[in-house]
């Protein structure tokens, strides 16, 4: 997922550190994609992706598989739709300006976090 922010690399993974410490993100959690580039609205742009290598961790213990977008399915597990809520959300915490995938702001988020949650 593309993120549009003035935050610059180490700011990143501190607002990962941040909601694991919190308990919102499981720990095996990391950056499976991590890539650099540029942003004519924004100061920085990167390109995202959450994931582990273990399938039973998580809140709802049901991790699928992440998609590569080249070969379909890897061995990677993606984070869960609410692990990447509240990364997202702590972005956004950091940085009220940034843009992160579909995303405008926070309160783009809620809605759409909001709105998905009652759907379940």
């Amino acid at each position: 997922m593309k993120l549009h922010t003035r935050l610059e690399v180490p700011f990143i993974y501190g607002a990962l550190h941040k909601v694991k410490q919190e308990g919102h993100v499981t720990d095996d959690i990391h950056f499976v994609e991590f890539d650099e580039g540029r942003s004519r609205t924004h100061q920085y742009r990167y390109e995202i992706q959450l994931g582990t290598y273990d399938k039973t961790t998580g809140p709802t213990r049901s991790r699928r598989f992440k998609n590569t977008g080249q070969y379909g399915a890897g061995q990677v597990w993606s984070a869960t739709y609410d692990e990447w809520g509240y990364f997202i959300e702590q972005i956004f915490r950091m940085d009220p300006g940034a843009k992160f995938g579909p995303y405008k702001n926070m309160t783009d988020l809620y809605a759409v976090w909001n709105r998905e949650r009652k759907s379940q």
